[in-house]
């Protein structure tokens, strides 16, 4: 019986796409209601982790250029603005990089629009 269950949970994981190419897999909640969220949270965790560390080190390699900022995506005129002044002479790639840092959840920095992306 439990092999039977475990089938059929397996062939109805929810599979999506994300526009960065990412592949999120949820197990349906109907058959592991309480592993359902622990997955999905340790999942979140992760992919926040990594757009961290991804967005560190392009402000750190190309962030007078605003690479990071397309990276956690911006408008393509910030990125430009940037370029101009070369990160307002670095000072604006080193602040992104401690709110970053600093931040719990890199959410609120995700399709910022804003040239100063810490402000609201």
């Amino acid at each position: 019986m439990k092999a039977n269950k475990l089938l059929i949970a397996l062939s109805t994981l929810l599979i999506s796409y994300s526009a960065a190419g990412e592949v999120h897999i949820e197990p349906p909640a109907v058959f592991f209601s309480d592993s359902a969220e622990t997955v999905s949270s340790s999942f979140d965790k992760k992919t926040i982790r990594r757009k961290k560390t991804i967005a560190i080190g392009l402000a750190i390699t190309l962030g007078p250029f605003g690479v990071h900022r397309l990276y956690l995506g911006t408008d393509y005129k910030v990125p430009v603005i940037y370029s101009v002044t070369l990160g307002a002479f670095g000072i604006l790639p080193l602040t992104d990089i401690i709110a970053i840092l600093a931040s719990k959840n890199i959410e609120q920095y995700l399709n910022n629009q804003q040239i100063i992306m810490w402000i609201r």
